[in-house]
């Protein structure tokens, strides 16, 4: 029900990752970390590195190290910004990390 009412009707809107990374910084709060990780990724796998840099930094900002989940997403996300200085890393790295999430969520 929640994919029906929520999902979709957010899904419909999103026709490039650009757009994903707008609808997202447009419809929820900036203060919220996962939101802002999603929109670093989207950025970045489409190619606007000084946007995705930009998101990154605000969310290393926003992270408290000592809580390990909190800790996990600054190690990603300073991974990714190393790999942003070569546009082809960082989309191999996001790749990885998919191919992680769907193994994880048993997608595949």
């Amino acid at each position: 029900m929640a994919v029906t009412q929520e999902a979709l009707p957010f899904l419909s809107e999103v026709e490039s990752l650009p757009d994903l990374a707008r609808i997202l910084a447009d419809k929820w709060p900036s203060k919220s970390s996962h939101v802002k990780e999603a929109i670093a990724y989207a950025l970045a796998y489409s190619g606007d590195i000084e946007g995705a840099n930009t998101q990154l930094e605000q969310l290393l900002e926003m992270l408290d190290k000592t809580v390990h989940w909190q800790r996990e997403m600054a190690e990603r996300a300073t991974l990714l910004k190393t790999k942003l200085t070569n546009f082809h890393d960082a989309q191999q790295q996001l790749r990885i990390w998919e191919m992680e999430s769907r193994s994880n969520l048993k997608l595949d």
